[in-house]
């Protein structure tokens, strides 16, 4: 089949995607269409060097090998003689060695370049490119690549990039105080990931000139100082912001959650202060909201009924008091929420509008009263933690309804009573810990038909329901091809699933276990009773 292939030289354009072969023979037969255009091998098993008769390919003007096993370093004496090459992608490989900039000193129509690095083995140096460049790029993907690892410093040729529209620069532990060019160089940006890195000193109010952009992931760098309400008055389009583990303080503008089109805040792992109230307001786009880990103060406000989209309410460890509001029932999409560890006090709020409701931590609190009906009609529950606050009564017969339960967290409070029958009901229980209450009786003998977590793998159990949002644009890189693609699209994951976590404690040793890995555990503790 593939001799047959290497004699077709009208061939213009190839593209072998997803085909999940490792077959070399069809690398070399491919040499031969010297006519080729556009070449796609992505997502196969393809491995080792990339064939150096590839550069005899003079006609390409898209080459995709992203996501096979190509190792060993990438040629430069390959990429240099393509010089029609539009759009390169080469992420997702495990290659190693360097790769400079150089090589694409010739380059002129190139508009895409992408090198996503699986391994961090991939060291590329784009500062002996001489300035201004022959290209402008539209999409630059270079993430973990020890970038430029000798001097750690952004790309000088990004200076003189004025129409791009996706850069993602993550992953490098790129050392440089933040500089104001991201907002004022680049008019056109969409997509901003400069994440993992060690970018230091405040954000720069002019990240507010990014009128068009969607999505800024800023997290875990070394930014300080409190987030400019310019970001939220001039990116009306911003649809994604990731601000997590960082150094930034202060009070966070509410005016965020005014931005129509919000739908993930992400300011977790800060020093965040203020009251709540000040921080949250109404939105009806945003999903996924994660405050954790911060010192926000006071009380939750009321008006948080009136997200109608959130997906994911995380806030554990602040400051938070009062009560848990009626307002919560409203979320009638709400799959997980962390209120944990924060000083709120009463009874919890009867619910049972809450249908989507997955994941529920209000552990280390000091909630009172009974459990009462506030999960009657959750029953897509997973997890129920409510350890160490001060609930008495006993467990409600709604539990048994619970079909899906599979961590049931109650240790710590003032329960009484008999362990029920009903629990028994619950075969999708792998830990259950009942410990340090005051329940009273006999062990049920059914407890010996719970199968606690054996046969019980399900890849899903412990996500959140992630959502594919996609935003097409031409972006001014037409593929004019029979590949299916008529221009060159972008698909944010924004609506990214969240993962469950657990902690408890074993023999003293407290433990935490996140995502699938929660399939393969299993814990009963009646201890303390």
């Amino acid at each position: 089949m593939w001799d047959g292939l290497s004699q077709t030289n009208t061939l213009k354009v190839l593209s072998l995607r997803t085909i999940g072969t490792n077959d070399s023979s069809i690398l070399q037969g491919i040499c031969n269409l010297k006519n080729l255009h556009d070449l796609d091998l992505s997502w196969n098993e393809f491995n080792g060097f990339i064939p150096m008769c590839f550069s005899n390919l003079t006609y390409l003007r898209f080459l995709n090998l992203s996501y096979n096993h190509f190792s060993r370093n990438i040629p430069a004496a390959l990429i240099t003689p393509l010089v029609h090459l539009e759009y390169i992608s080469l992420s997702g490989n495990i290659f190693g060695g360097s790769f400079s900039f150089g090589s694409l000193a010739n380059h002129s129509r190139l508009q895409v370049f992408k090198v996503v690095s699986l391994n961090n083995d991939l060291q590329v140096d784009t500062e002996d490119l001489a300035l201004p460049p022959p290209f402008q790029l539209k999409v630059l993907y270079l993430s973990g690549c020890s970038l430029n690892n000798r001097t750690q410093r952004i790309p000088s040729f990004l200076l003189h990039q004025k129409e791009i529209y996706v850069l993602d620069l993550s992953s490098n532990k790129l050392v440089v105080r933040f500089l104001t060019i991201w907002g004022s160089n680049f008019p056109s940006l969409r997509i901003l990931n400069l994440s993992r890195n060690y970018f230091e000193g405040n954000i720069p109010q002019s990240l507010g000139n990014l009128t068009e952009i969607w999505s800024i992931d800023l997290s875990y760098n070394r930014l300080s100082g409190e987030v400019p309400e310019e970001i939220a008055t001039g990116c009306s389009s911003l649809m994604n912001l990731v601000l997590s583990y960082n150094n930034l303080d202060g009070n966070f503008p509410s005016t965020f959650m005014n931005i129509s089109n919000l739908y993930i805040l992400y300011l977790d792992s800060n020093y965040f202060t203020g009251r709540i109230s000040y921080a949250l307001s109404p939105s009806v786009s945003v999903r996924y909201l994660d405050f954790s880990y911060n010192g926000f103060q006071g009380r939750i406000p009321s008006l948080i009924g009136n997200c109608s989209s959130l997906i994911s309410l995380d806030m554990p460890a602040n400051l938070l008091e009062g009560s848990l509001l009626d307002a919560i029932c409203k979320l009638s999409q709400l799959e997980f929420l962390d209120l944990s560890k924060n000083q709120l006090i009463g009874h919890l709020p009867a619910c049972s509008q809450l249908t989507s409701f997955k994941f529920l931590h209000l552990h280390h609190n000091m909630i009172s009263g009974s459990i009462l009906t506030m999960l009657s009609g959750s029953f897509n529950l997973r997890t129920l933690n409510l350890r160490n606050n001060k609930l008495s009564g006993g467990i409600p017969r709604f539990t048994d309804k619970l079909k899906k339960l599979r961590v049931l967290l109650l240790r710590g409070n003032e329960l009484q009573g008999h362990i029920p029958l009903h629990l028994c009901q619950l075969q999708k229980q792998t830990i259950m810990d009942l410990s340090q209450n005051k329940f009273s009786g006999p062990l049920p003998s059914c407890f010996s038909n719970i199968s606690f977590g054996r046969g019980q793998f399900d890849t899903d159990a412990f996500l959140t329901n992630g959502e594919l949002v996609t935003k097409g644009d031409s972006m001014g890189y037409n593929k004019s091809n029979s590949l299916g693609i008529e221009e060159y699209m972008f698909d944010i994951l924004l609506d990214s699933p969240v993962e469950e976590e657990v902690d408890f404690t074993t023999k003293s040793r407290a433990e935490r276990y996140a995502g699938n890995i929660l399939n393969f555990m299993s814990r009963l503790d009646l201890s303390c009773n």
